[in-house]
């Protein structure tokens, strides 16, 4: 039982750490989902725009979103594509130019400022020749094309390759430099800590202390979340129905013990009833010894 017990003790112990990482990642969750719904992080004409889309079926229809809404990036590569596009994260993705006119007319009747838009009709993508293609990747620190980084929907693609199609991405500061300096800084370069090097020769770069939750990385960490969420649901699940059998065990063996703590009573009881007669019989015995001696 005392095994059991301990056994029982340290699965309890497992269980609340599963009960507080459960409510320390739903509480993130939550606060995530609040600000994706909110759209916290987009400019006030975005915004305005996407909620007004969300409460009106005639202005939403051409309207898929912004393209962060509409993007993924592995975790690595983030910062990398979140300083490359900048602010055109936050550009709105239309069906035809004629939905791009029908949100500027919506943002200018409400004076609701401006917006950029990325009609799929129009846009196309762009790309690095194939011959200075074949050079690059052979180059020291090389990552990828930054839009072969991105994960989206077909009908997506050739605007993340006007964006991103002739955006290198190199692992650090230096091979960015050797990469520039080789091919005459011809395309955009930028390190997995977000420093660029724009064509012609400037470079922007810095610290990235302080900043919020990026647009890209928010909805990465609220997919990630839900998964682990649903996996400490499923462990503590499995782990509670080993403390029931454990529960259950204990029970059983109480009972053992509850019974042989009754027959041992009853034996206690026996031994003094036995020793009791047989002090009888003792003194029966003594008494005819006595007589007999008598005799």
């Amino acid at each position: 039982r005392e095994e059991l017990e301990e056994k029982l003790a340290g699965y309890r112990k497992k269980q609340n750490g599963f009960k507080t990482a459960f409510q320390v990642k739903n509480s993130r969750h939550k606060m995530l989902k609040d600000m994706e719904r909110n759209l916290e992080g987009y400019s006030r004409s975005v915004k305005e725009f996407l909620h007004a889309c969300d409460n009106s079926a005639e202005l939403s229809k051409g309207i898929h979103g912004a393209l962060a809404q509409l993007i993924e990036v592995e975790k690595k590569f983030e910062t990398a594509i979140e300083m490359s596009l900048g602010s055109a994260l936050q550009n709105i993705v239309t069906d035809r130019e004629e939905d791009a006119k029908k949100a500027i007319e919506f943002l200018k009747s409400r004076k609701l400022g401006r917006a950029t838009f990325l009609p799929i009709s129009a846009v196309k993508g762009r790309s690095i020749d194939q011959n200075t293609l074949d050079r690059i990747r052979n180059s020291e620190g090389f990552c990828g094309i930054a839009s072969d980084l991105v994960k989206c929907e077909d009908k997506y693609r050739q605007i993340v390759m006007n964006l991103l199609g002739r955006v290198i991405v190199v692992d650090n500061i230096d091979s960015a430099i050797k990469m520039t300096r080789r091919h005459a800084y011809s395309f955009r370069i930028v390190t997995l800590d977000g420093d660029i090097f724009n064509v012609g020769g400037s470079i922007t770069g810095g610290s990235r202390e302080g900043r919020n939750i990026s647009l890209l990385s928010r909805s990465r960490e609220i997919q990630e979340l839900e998964e682990q969420i649903h996996k400490i649901i499923q462990e503590e699940s499995l782990l509670e129905k080993e403390i029931n059998e454990l529960i259950r065990k204990v029970e059983v063996i109480n009972e053992k013990i509850a019974h042989m703590e009754e027959e041992y009573k009853n034996s206690e009881l026996t031994l003094i009833r036995d020793e009791s007669h047989l002090s009888q019989i003792d003194d029966n015995i003594s008494k005819y010894i006595a007589r007999m001696d008598m005799l």
